[in-house]
């Protein structure tokens, strides 16, 4: 019986994974309330869970928010100008409807959720990239849509993931509370936990051993962000 509560048994790993969890998805909601913080937010989170998908031993306070200092001063310039570009997209998605020609309006509308798409992908990468590589703000946002259109079908799995807490606000009115409950305490980060599984498996390609960054993205950084 007291193996069970070992602190190396299974049991333990489990409940010390939950608690590390639910301590970033805190973190994670009070550190984006500023609005303009969600990009480092959002850096410092994946750094995090990545190193924790990897059963690499840190400190989940700690680990968060020495990453979030040291990306601030780039994903948030990236966060602000994705965040622009968002409100922009949603306002033509809008105005396309008014158009008075149906064909025109159909047309524009089209070009707008394909433009949301990339846009959906690009946020999804970028901040992911910010907390693995070192390089400028350009690069990694340039780098962030390449991937999500190369990797693709493991780029529809995390967009997926990323869409859900959105779906689930639209159309499952009836739960609110629980969500609410749900995103504060676990969603987030168990959300970039899963994605943050896929970005290793799709970040291998470009920290190749004693070689070259792929010649296919733009002066992508084979050094790490942060040292692990």
């Amino acid at each position: 019986m007291n193996s069970l509560f070992n602190i190396d048994s299974p049991i333990m790993t489990f409940l010390n994974r939950v608690a590390d969890i639910v301590i970033l998805n805190i973190l994670y909601v009070v550190c984006c309330l500023p609005i303009f913080t969600v990009g480092a937010a959002t850096s410092a989170l994946y750094y995090q869970v990545m190193k924790m998908s990897k059963n690499e031993e840190s400190y989940a306070f700690r680990g968060f928010f020495k990453a979030f200092k040291e990306n601030f001063r780039k994903a948030t310039p990236a966060w602000l100008i994705l965040l622009v570009i968002g409100i922009l997209l949603c306002m033509d998605l809008y105005i396309a409807p008014m158009m008075g020609n149906e064909m025109i309006s159909n047309i524009f509308r089209c070009v707008c959720f394909f433009a949301m798409l990339m846009w959906i992908i690009a946020f999804s990468y970028t901040f992911p990239l910010f907390s693995k590589f070192e390089n400028t703000i350009k690069n990694t946002m340039t780098n962030a849509l390449l991937m999500g259109i190369r990797h693709l079908p493991f780029t529809l799995i995390i967009v997926v993931l990323n869409l859900t807490p959105v779906l689930a606000v639209l159309f499952l009115t009836q739960f609110l509370p629980l969500e609410l409950l749900l995103f504060l305490m676990l969603w987030f980060s168990t959300v970039a936990y899963i994605n943050g599984m896929l970005f290793h498996r799709i970040f291998a390609h470009y920290i190749p051993e004693e070689e070259a960054p792929s010649p296919e993205l733009s002066e992508i950084c084979t050094e790490e962000n942060t040292e692990e």
